[in-house]
């Protein structure tokens, strides 16, 4: 034999053989037919090294994503090819090689998905597939196969909060921020898409929702009540599914007045020797707040006073703390300034003013009234007639 046979080339042979008479020259021939019969000498080749394909995670069990095709250059048994796929992701069943997520069909080499799909778990799948031919022994060809997952709208959104509440100054006006509320979307795509609205809740007319931020602001429209709690629908959509949450808005009061009093003067008969505790006088101040705004309490605002005389916090009512005698000079006083201060901390002021004159031993004590400053009375010390 002068070159080696490759089947692949030629598969026959047909050979002249002639045998001659080295004597009489004289020769018989015979034509000679040689068939080569094929070894598996050529492993089988794919016809790309690498596949790349996209596949919707919303795609379906069965649904073809891509088609490989490979070569072998041998014939009968040794070119009967069969495929099988080998995962190569180092991200999911403890870097086992066995694929679940996609299967080869033997007659197409058609890659397919085999199990549901999920873009928030894998984005992208890296497979080996490997072809092996029917020969003996067999050789095996390989390539990379990588597979895209594209994101679907196969999540709803999430509110970050099942329910959300705040409060806000009765004196907000439009455009006033009073929260904001956050969705999510496992879907990549589809935090985009969110848009919010209000879709229940009495006085919603009060109340402006951004459709994109999700920030809650007061409305243009007149009627919000200063008190009042508002209960707010509200939904997020990302075009397919819809999220549901509540906004609760209490309007606080607003603290826009100070208290006055009902009188600016008060006069009171008060003897001298009465005993220590005795009722004075009860002075009353109103606040036109509301709520926390509105609740007054009442203190004596001078020390010096306040060792002469108390005044019950919650009612107003004023008593003596010591028995006065008029001929101690210790006992002599200008005034008893007192405070009334709301829940929101503005005051008014009165003061008592005790006026020292000898009718019938009498102390006269009169009560001067002024919402906003406090009077300082000049002292005035008894008369001894």
């Amino acid at each position: 034999m002068e070159s080696r046979l490759d089947y692949e080339t030629q598969t026959s042979y047909q050979l002249l053989v002639r045998a001659t008479d080295a004597k009489t020259t004289s020769f018989e021939e015979i034509y000679v037919d040689i068939d080569v019969t094929d070894v598996n000498d050529i492993a089988p080749v794919f016809n790309q090294s690498l596949y790349l394909a996209m596949i919707s995670e919303a795609a379906p069990i069965g649904t073809s994503v891509i088609s490989v095709k490979a070569f072998d250059g041998d014939s009968g048994v040794n070119k009967a090819l069969t495929y099988r796929l080998e995962n190569l992701n180092t991200n999911y069943n403890n870097n086992s090689k066995t694929n679940e997520f996609f299967i080869i069909s033997q007659d197409k080499s058609e890659i397919s998905v085999a199990k549901e799909l999920d873009y928030e778990t894998d984005v992208v799948h890296e497979l080996k597939v490997i072809v092996t031919d029917g020969g003996s022994p067999p050789m095996t060809g390989e390539a990379r196969v990588r597979i895209v997952v594209e994101d679907a709208n196969d999540n709803p959104p999430q509110f970050e909060q099942d329910s959300y509440a705040t409060s806000i100054s009765g004196s907000a006006g439009p455009g006033f921020f009073v929260t904001r509320v956050v969705a999510t979307d496992p879907d990549e795509k589809d935090v985009r898409k969110l848009r919010y609205s209000i879709s229940s809740g009495q006085g919603k007319e009060f109340f402006d929702l951004d459709s994109r931020s999700g920030v809650l602001t007061i409305s243009k429209q007149a009627g919000i009540e200063r008190g009042k709690v508002y209960d707010l629908g509200i939904e997020v959509t990302d075009g397919k599914s819809i999220a549901r949450t509540s906004v609760r808005v209490v309007i606080g009061d607003t603290n826009d007045h100070s208290p006055v009093f009902d009188q600016e003067i008060y006069t009171v008969d008060f003897y001298e020797n009465y005993p220590t505790g005795t009722f004075v006088t009860m002075v009353t101040a109103t606040d036109k707040d509301s709520g926390n705004f509105a609740r007054v309490r009442y203190s004596v605002d001078d020390l010096e006073a306040a060792e002469k005389f108390s005044v019950d916090a919650d009612t107003g009512m004023i008593y003596s703390r010591l028995t006065f005698d008029r001929e101690n000079s210790s006992h002599a006083f200008t005034s008893v300034p007192i405070r009334a201060t709301d829940g929101g901390g503005r005051f008014g002021f009165c003061a008592v003013e005790v006026c020292d004159t000898s009718i019938n031993g009498e102390f006269y004590i009169s009560v001067y009234t002024n919402p906003t400053v406090c009077l300082l009375i000049p002292f005035l010390k008894p008369l001894i007639l």
